[in-house]
């Protein structure tokens, strides 16, 4: 029996015990060991499976863009989708400039993923100017319930919109809003490209 004031694993617990410090200490190690394997299984299904993304992501984006993607391409492609999950086949990249930017789409789903609490998004009418289609917003993007949240802003007018989204400056701005908030909020410089 161990004394009143010694914990137990002490070397007194063990001097009138059949147990021995090695058995005694093996027990907890050895559960250690069974949720380490498990915690690997879980890790190795997940790394399958990003393996079978990232064939999937290069095999579309040569039959997309063919020889208009370089090597570093490539390698841009399988690198940003190992770390964040993106998929060409969803629509969470473009490729443009010779390089590969994250859609709107791909960023709701990677906010989606890491489990973003809420978004809020508010029209800053001070400045905005709907006689010349000028249209301000302001995103708060919450990653836990408790956050204050990442502000993003984001402005459309027919000066700074292609002509294709002549009469939708209002959803452009508010996208450029969100998008801005959502990338300050998984903060990541790949998403910034």
């Amino acid at each position: 029996m161990a004394a009143k004031d010694e914990l137990y694993g002490t070397p007194s617990v063990f001097a009138n015990s059949s147990l021995d410090k090695n058995t005694a200490l093996r027990v907890p190690l050895f559960n250690i060991g069974i949720h380490w394997r498990n915690l690997m299984k879980s890790l190795i299904g997940v790394n399958a499976r990003l393996g079978v993304l990232v064939r999937q992501n290069v095999k579309m984006a040569r039959r997309w863009k063919g020889s208009q993607l370089a090597g570093v391409a490539l390698d841009r492609l399988r690198e940003m989708t190992l770390e964040f999950g993106f998929s060409v086949a969803l629509g969470d990249f473009a490729y443009l400039d010779n390089g590969w930017y994250v859609t709107h789409a791909g960023l709701l789903r990677l906010a989606l993923r890491k489990r973003c609490a809420g978004m809020q998004v508010k029209q800053v009418r001070e400045s905005c100017d709907p006689s010349i289609n000028r249209w301000v917003f302001k995103a708060t993007v919450f990653k836990s319930p408790r956050s204050k949240g990442f502000v993003g802003y984001g402005d459309a007018d027919p000066t700074n919109t292609s002509p294709l989204v002549r009469g939708a400056e209002m959803r452009v701005a508010e996208t450029r809003a969100v998008n801005r908030a959502l990338r300050k909020a998984l903060r990541h410089r790949a998403l910034f490209c």
